[in-house]
């Protein structure tokens, strides 16, 4: 451990400054990149939490000249809107996936044996939560939720191929299952 401790000191004693002074400028950018995204953040969330069906949106036709109880005020009520008409009550979990998304943008270093398809595959990989999220959730829900603008699993949900499977399917696909254990 403290070998390890040396022969870092001693290596960044022994590489140029400019590298130093360009790895301390990248360390810089993301920190400002990240106090820049964390904000929108927070808007998303709140938008999200004080989502209100009387306000005007993209799917509602609120109170023009009434109050917005939405405290992202038009733009917040527009955009919850379009998240729950899209993923429904997984909307939730957008904030969540954005902020994980730019954190593993911004301080994920790349290994040596990693290729170049990683970003990519952690995109597919969190379509995919997202995917199958809101089919589980229409799935079990289905058009509940009427409050929300596309029903509890939203648009994507009654889209999902989960949401197109029986209760017979499952049964018998557990069954199988469970007869092969």
């Amino acid at each position: 451990s403290l070998t390890v401790a040396r022969s870092a000191a001693e290596r960044s004693r022994n590489e140029p400054i400019e590298r130093r002074g360009s790895e301390r400028q990248q360390r810089l950018w993301r920190e400002l990149t990240l106090v820049a995204i964390a904000p929108l953040v927070a808007f998303l969330l709140v938008s999200l939490l004080t989502y209100s069906v009387e306000d005007p949106s993209w799917s509602r036709a609120g109170s023009i000249t009434g109050s917005i109880e939405n405290v992202g005020g038009r733009i917040g009520a527009w955009i919850a809107d379009i998240a729950f008409w899209f993923f429904g009550i997984v909307a939730y979990t957008l904030p969540f996936v954005v902020g994980g998304i730019a954190w593993v943008a911004l301080y994920t270093r790349e290994e040596e044996g990693e290729t170049g398809f990683a970003p990519a595959l952690r995109l597919i990989g969190l379509i995919g939560f997202l995917v199958s999220a809101s089919g589980l959730v229409w799935l079990q829900w289905g058009g509940m939720g009427s409050e929300l603008p596309a029903g509890a699993g939203g648009i994507l949900g009654s889209l999902s191929p989960l949401a197109h499977v029986t209760a017979d399917a499952w049964d018998s696909v557990l069954a199988v299952n469970l007869s092969a254990n």
